[in-house]
C-alpha cells in the first residue's frame, strides 16, 4: 500500500513539473534576451561616450 500511495505522489508531481516547465522555459527565454539587448546597449552607450569624450 505505501508504493502505491508513493507512486501516486510522484506522478502528482511530475504532472505539476509538466505544466509549469513551458512557463519556466518562456521565462528563461526572455531573461536571457534581457540582459543580451542591456549588455548591448550598456557596450553601445560607453562607446559612444569614448568617442564623445576623446573628441571635446
Amino acid at each position: 500500500m505505501v508504493e502505491i500511495s508513493d507512486s501516486q505522489d510522484i506522478i502528482k508531481a511530475q504532472k505539476y513539473n509538466i505544466k509549469l516547465y513551458p512557463i519556466y522555459k518562456a521565462v528563461s527565454w526572455d531573461l536571457l534576451f534581457y540582459y543580451a539587448i542591456y549588455f548591448v546597449f550598456l557596450t553601445r552607450n560607453q562607446r559612444t561616450f569614448c568617442i564623445t569624450s576623446c573628441f571635446c
